[in-house]
């Protein structure tokens, strides 16, 4: 063998050998396989702390299912129910039959106001039949009240007006009233919504308030009459709520 030819493939073998060192630098042999983060063996362990999971139903016959997390706890609400007690209290025009409060059906209890008695007595509805966890912070509380005006001419509807809404923590009335964005009724059926989500109506309440059947809202009525002799009728049909909580 030549000189010259050893001196070829001494050559050859040295360009291979550099070849496959460059390859090797390129590769990454202490990388982990796809999906899986370094140093893990492909096996699912627990979440770290702050990691999002997924929140499963209440069970135990609990109201409604939470929904949302906030500040460390789930947010849930309740279905919105009707009262299973309807009653009057105070003083004013009494509501006819107050149990016509019950039930959606446009058949509600009505109170007759005047010029010279112009504030009706509170209407009383309880007995919600809450089931709310035990323990749950509660949020707020959200009252629907359904109704209509009947008035005949001079009076206008708009005359007819909420005058109190309170919650009812233990049969009786307390905190502070609170009135939605419309106090106004109108001679078709209509809602009047207050409080809400986050509005505890200056009460403290926790779930077995809530749940009790001695919960309630209380409202009053009032007209503003131009004179004395005349007369408008306030019809309520239901009073509904929601109570929204944290657990």
């Amino acid at each position: 063998m030549s000189k010259r030819f050893a001196a070829s493939v001494l050559t050859a073998v040295i360009l291979a050998g550099c070849s496959l060192l460059t390859d090797l630098e390129g590769l990454d042999i202490g990388s982990s396989p796809p999906g899986l983060d370094s140093g893990q063996d492909g096996t699912t362990g627990p979440l770290a702390d702050g990691d999002a999971s997924s929140s499963s139903s209440s069970g135990g016959g609990n109201d409604a299912a939470p929904d949302s997390p906030s500040g460390g706890c789930t947010i849930g609400t309740t279905n919105v129910r009707t009262p299973g007690v309807m009653g009057t209290t105070g003083d004013g025009p009494d509501w006819g039959v107050a149990d016509n409060a019950k039930l959606e059906d446009a058949a509600g209890t009505t109170v007759v106001l005047t010029g010279s008695a112009d504030e009706s007595r509170y209407l009383l509805a309880s007995n919600f039949a809450f089931n709310v966890p035990a323990g749950a912070e509660i949020r707020g509380v959200t009252v629907t009240i359904r109704g209509r005006a009947i008035v005949s001419t001079p009076v206008e509807a708009n005359d007819v007006r909420d005058k109190i809404i309170r919650l009812a923590p233990d049969s009786a009335v307390a905190g502070t009233s609170v009135l939605g964005q419309k106090d106004e009724w109108s001679t078709a059926y209509s809602e009047h919504t207050a409080g809400g989500p986050t509005n505890t109506w200056g009460n403290t309440l926790t779930s077995a308030i809530v749940n009790a059947p001695a919960f309630g809202v209380g409202y009053l009525a009032r007209f503003r009459a131009n004179a004395a002799s005349e007369s408008a009728t306030l019809e309520i049909d239901v009073v509904k709520v929601s109570i929204t909580y944290c657990k």
